[in-house]
């Protein structure tokens, strides 16, 4: 009965007013603004002018980031003796910042009393049948969490952070429109605002507690996981409100479906359950996909040159990224099948062990103990990547490469016996030259040559140069559908095979998730765009 009630009333769109306009902004600053005046210009249908306000208030926020980097930049080059404290450094920073966000609040202030037309156009007078007013106290709450994701500025999250935020603004407005004044949907209008801002809090508090702290701590490992499953969630349910509003307009062109079908509480209500259903199933195959890897064939022919080979078969494993979430599990099924093939030889282009993140003595040891067991007849040559740059690590600590028998090249050739040459080259970016020239110079025979090169760059060296073989990873392929077609525009090969001149190029997009540059590990061990890849190449010598 009182559900009845409640149903039978209005649902009111909330307005907030001048004075909570000037307190969320001092602590959030012009983008919290924006969304102030958009939230209001929303609720009274003005929904093409509420777009306008968000962009320069975004735009204004990030100016005043760049404002005092810039600051900060300058004041640690020229005057590096003046606060060597990094944590003063950071407060002062901190403190200047804010101190900008509040003559921002008071310029906005200024302007709207200025501009009366504009002040009432935006802040009307509150017709109580209509409207209500907002309660400060969440916006506040949400304001100092982007006030703390601003002040920690991480360029992963600040890309997630459009479609993350959209998708819980979308779904606040639906059910908040459709199911207002029922109680379940107090709750989970609360539930969206509480997910809402996970992300940006966790990863801000992860980045205090390591500049502050000097801490790199495990339960942010697994917190991060879970926000990393739930980002890539929110990312596929993103994608499919696009797609159904592109359906609603083909709709609304030709007339199909009725509106009041489709505007029907339990139509809503299924879909909701719908798309639940499809971004699990979508977290669930991912995961399959990134936890079983794949062994693709690949069979070429070589020019023999003088080498004593006939055949060569070749196990390429790029892109390990072995770390504290990497599981035992997945190790023991990948040394299972690289065993079943029984290689002459096997290469391991890059990015073997984590540096990024805090992968621990005990857990390489254990990895140690079960990849032990991937043996070749002419044994394991590898090279560095992006992610296990040389320098002090765990890895090299416990001599982690040593006791696998792993030989690691960095711009170096080695004869193999009369067979191959292998040339191993260290990480370098695009348009870094390579020492490819030299190296070659370096023979004595007329033997096939094998490169590895981590990354697949400055491909037109090895074509000058009549490299064979080059094997690389490093693109993953993007990883999440559809960035594998971003990586592909970027790229001349972003996996796969492909034969220029005499050269023949593989990349792998590799078996196992990276861990995101940060300051507390961040990886997602999902896959919608790559599988977890080895390659095997069968070499005939003619």
């Amino acid at each position: 009965m009182n559900t009845t009630t409640e149903l039978e009333n209005p649902i009111k769109s909330g307005l907030y007013s001048p004075r909570q306009l000037f307190i969320t902004s001092a602590i959030g600053g012009p983008a919290i603004a924006g969304f102030i005046i958009s939230s209001n210009l929303w609720s009274r249908d003005k929904k093409l002018l509420a777009i306008i306000p968000i962009i320069p208030g975004l735009v204004f926020g990030f100016v005043i980031v760049l404002l005092i980097d810039s600051i900060a930049h300058f004041w640690g080059s020229n005057y590096p003796h003046f606060m060597p404290s990094p944590v003063l450094r950071h407060i002062v920073a901190f403190s200047l910042y804010f101190l900008f966000l509040v003559v921002s609040a008071l310029l906005i202030r200024f302007i709207l009393n200025w501009k009366t037309k504009m002040k009432t156009f935006i802040f009307p007078e509150i017709n109580t049948i209509v409207f209500h007013t907002r309660k400060i106290y969440p916006v506040i709450i949400i304001s100092f969490i982007y006030l703390l994701t601003i002040a920690t500025f991480n360029l992963y999250i600040f890309s997630a952070l459009l479609f993350y935020l959209f998708t819980h603004i979308y779904f606040y407005n639906l059910i908040h429109k459709v199911f207002g004044n029922i109680k379940i949907a107090k709750t989970l209008l609360v539930s969206i605002v509480i997910l809402a801002c996970l992300l940006p809090l966790i990863d801000a508090t992860g980045h205090i507690i390591y500049v502050y702290g000097n801490l790199k701590l495990l339960s942010f490992t697994y917190l991060n996981l879970v926000i990393g499953y739930y980002a890539i969630f929110v990312f596929y349910v993103f994608l499919l409100i696009l797609g159904l509003h592109i359906l609603l307009l083909i709709n609304r062109l030709i007339k199909i479906v009725p509106d009041n079908i489709l505007k029907n509480k339990t139509l809503v209500l299924a879909t909701i359950f719908f798309t639940l259903v499809y971004g699990i199933s979508i977290l669930v195959i991912g995961t399959h996909i990134n936890n079983n890897p794949v062994i693709n064939k690949y069979y070429i022919t070589l020019p023999k040159k003088s080498s004593t080979l006939n055949s060569l078969k070749v196990i390429s494993v790029s892109d390990l990224h072995l770390k504290n979430l990497t599981s035992t599990t997945f190790l023991k099924k990948l040394v299972s099948k690289v065993r079943l093939e029984k290689p002459d030889i096997i290469f391991m282009p890059g990015d073997i062990v984590e540096t990024y993140g805090n992968t621990n003595e005990v857990k390489l040891n254990e990895f140690i103990e079960i990849l032990k067991d991937i043996k070749s007849l002419n044994g394991i040559y590898a090279v560095r990547g992006n992610h296990d740059l040389p320098g002090p690590s765990v890895a090299d600590k416990i001599d982690f490469n040593k006791r696998l028998g792993i030989t690691m090249l960095s711009d170096s050739l080695i004869d193999l016996g009369n067979k191959i040459f292998i040339i191993g080259l260290k990480y370098r970016g695009n348009n870094e030259k390579r020492p490819i020239d030299s190296l070659l110079m370096l023979r004595t025979k007329d033997l096939p040559v094998i490169l590895l090169d981590h990354a697949p760059y400055c491909l037109e060296v090895d074509n000058r140069n009549n490299i064979d073989v080059q094997l690389s990873g490093h693109t993953h392929n993007g990883q999440i559908w559809p960035l594998n077609y971003v990586i592909d525009a970027v790229y001349d090969i972003a996996w796969g095979y492909k034969k220029t001149n005499n050269t023949h190029l593989f990349v792998s997009c590799g078996v196992q998730d990276a861990i995101l540059p940060g300051y507390q590990d961040l990886s997602i061990p999902v896959r919608t765009g790559s599988v977890s890849e080895i390659l095997e190449i069968n070499i005939e010598f003619k």
